[in-house]
């Protein structure tokens, strides 16, 4: 194009240029880069799930509540699976208040918002129902993380009712989700349910921050030959004695520039040694808290604590004088085992001891066999705990454990039901006494009492496929199979997300939710 320009041969292309350009290569070497960056495209979606899977589950999902266009959405799904976790919404207990009476406004609506959908003609919406199929999974730590917030105390329970009737149409929202101040615009509503998230979240950060600047401090000043008492101690005068004096230094220099400004003294950083004057205030400060140290003080301290913090108590507590007794410890057992060590334990028999290698599984083996025997592996261990099982419908229950347990299946169990089975009794119906004896087995501490296969030479897992036949659940597949539908959704929201970023948009939850329908109409 530029010899063109120029008038080069009247801007006739030369034959290497058009071989160039005709190169059979160039189109599919383009095909291999574009399938390469379409590849890492893929790889960043599924590590952004991941990343995001955390926020999905409980405690950190109760502030996708907060949300003024989701957040309704989200907590009718919260209430549903809480509540078929067994727990009682309208409790209101007042264990905690100390005998404090609490005042019911009168706004307080008569009944819960609709979360329950009993499947007879009532179909949960859409918005509701992808959240509800997200947490599902999670549903038994949402349970328990609704208690732990506190939500079913009486003094919430008005906030929690009318929450529920929030709606999510946008004539009738009550929350501007183009708003500046959403937490203030949801404490104006919910003011007790909002206490209650600032009183478990908001200290999060500060327990954090102190934890690892204790951290920070022990790891630039360490010392081996210092006791772990003399750290206690420093780090006491760090957190309290020191941080005060530093604070009063930095008040001095924030009512100078609030002074220097005509307004108010301000909460802002500020260095607490940086001028001569509050270089100054440092001698003073340590003089008085000397006299905390007196000798006045301490003589009337008691004989026993004197005692205690003498210098030679102290150097009794110093590092290195355990270190010292610990190196004694260990050179007296080494002069023990010297004599057993020289003397003469016959011949080693080589033959034996390669047979012995060649057989024996180590723990290494286990935990690094092929997927599909790690996956099998997994898929029986997670037969082998009530937790799978208290999850089984009762309808399915029986057939599920003989189909899964051939061995359980026997004419007192099929009289019983399934809260008789999961009942710790130790009968032959005892489902749980029944999986306690495969373990046994599986683990050599216990004879087979269960057939007559000799399981003496056999693997752990292999005695376990024997017991537990796992491919035949019919509950697991679906259980695998609804996990399998929510991470194509998860992959559908951010892949979603991702295009709003990528073209400078908005989220808008209306979208999304449409993304998500089309995907599973294509699947």
């Amino acid at each position: 194009a530029a010899r063109m320009e120029a008038g080069d041969e009247a801007g006739e292309m030369s034959t290497d240029d058009v071989d160039e350009v005709e190169d059979d290569e160039a189109p599919l070497l383009a095909d291999i880069k574009r399938e390469q960056i379409m590849l890492g495209i893929q790889a960043g979606y599924d590590e952004i799930s991941k990343l995001y899977q955390r926020m999905l589950k409980a405690p950190m999902i109760f502030l996708g509540t907060l949300d003024p266009e989701v957040g309704p959405s989200i907590f009718r799904a919260i209430l549903a699976l809480v509540s078929e976790e067994g727990v009682d919404l309208d409790e209101q207990t007042t264990e905690y208040d100390d005998g404090e009476t609490w005042e019911i406004p009168s706004d307080k609506p008569a009944t819960w918002g609709k979360f329950e959908y009993n499947g007879d003609g009532e179909t949960r919406p859409l918005e509701e129902k992808i959240w509800y199929d997200l947490m599902k999974s999670d549903s038994e730590f949402i349970a328990k993380w609704f208690k732990l917030l506190g939500l079913h105390r009486g003094v919430v329970h008005r906030d929690l009712r009318r929450f529920s009737h929030e709606s999510t149409a946008e004539a009738t929202k009550k929350r501007d989700p183009e708003s500046t101040t959403r937490l203030r615009d949801f404490y104006d509503e919910y003011p007790v349910l909002f206490s209650s998230y600032r009183a478990m979240f908001a200290l999060m950060p500060s327990a954090t921050r102190i934890v690892e600047s204790l951290h920070g401090m022990m790891r630039h000043s360490h010392d081996a030959q210092i006791s772990l008492a003399f750290y206690n101690a420093k780090m006491r005068y760090n957190v309290k004695m020191d941080y005060e004096m530093k604070e009063k230094r930095r008040v001095y220099v924030r009512k100078r520039a609030a002074a220097a400004k005509g307004g108010a003294t301000k909460s802002k950083p500020a260095k607490h040694a940086d001028r001569k004057k509050t270089q100054a205030m440092v001698g003073p400060q340590l003089m008085e808290l000397i006299d905390t140290y007196s000798a006045e003080a301490i003589s009337s301290l008691p004989d026993d604590i004197k005692k205690k913090i003498s210098i030679k108590e102290i150097n009794k507590k110093d590092a290195r004088t355990a270190e010292r007794k610990l190196a004694l410890q260990k050179r007296s057992r080494d002069e023990q085992l010297r004599p057993a060590r020289v003397q003469n334990r016959g011949e080693v028999p080589v033959d034996e001891l390669l047979q012995q290698g060649r057989s024996t599984r180590t723990k290494h083996t286990d935990e690094h066999a092929m997927r599909p025997v790690r996956e099998e592996n997994s898929a029986i261990d997670g037969k082998l705990v009530k937790t799978y099982w208290q999850r089984v419908p009762a309808d399915q229950f029986k057939m599920e454990a003989f189909r899964v347990f051939p061995t359980f299946e026997s004419p007192e169990a099929w009289k019983a039901g399934k809260t008789k089975m999961l009942k710790k009794t130790g009968e032959v119906y005892d489902i749980g006494a029944h999986m306690n004896t495969i373990k046994e087995i599986a683990d050599k501490t216990k004879p087979n009492s269960l057939n007559d296969t000799d399981v003496s030479e056999m693997e752990k897992y292999d005695i376990l496929r024997m017991f537990v036949k796992f491919e035949q659940s019919v509950v697991g597949s679906q259980n695998e199979s609804a996990s399998s539908t929510a991470k194509k959704r998860m992959k559908a929201i951010f892949q979603h997300i991702g295009r709003e970023i990528k073209n400078s948009q908005r989220f808008k939850s209306s979208a999304t939710y449409a993304a998500v329908e089309e995907e599973e109409e294509e699947d």
